[in-house]
């Protein structure tokens, strides 16, 4: 589940969670994202540096649900 903030202020710890994410054995991931409703470009930086990264290696990242923003 992504955080409902996104802001370059709030990242730290949803940083963590996708490195930890990242490092894991799993080859796929669901990102719940109906809970965002602020996201700044850093935010999405994270984002797609994540999905990229993730694939990259051979995972599939899925999306779920939609942000009303």
């Amino acid at each position: 589940m992504l955080p409902a903030r996104m802001l370059i202020n709030d990242l730290e710890n949803f940083c963590k969670d996708l490195k930890k994410i990242h490092a894991s054995k799993k080859n796929r991931v669901v990102l719940d994202i109906g809970e965002l409703s602020l996201i700044d470009s850093a935010g999405v930086q994270l984002l797609v540096a994540f999905v990229r990264s993730f694939t990259a290696k051979g995972g599939a990242v899925e999306w779920e649900n939609y942000s009303v923003q």
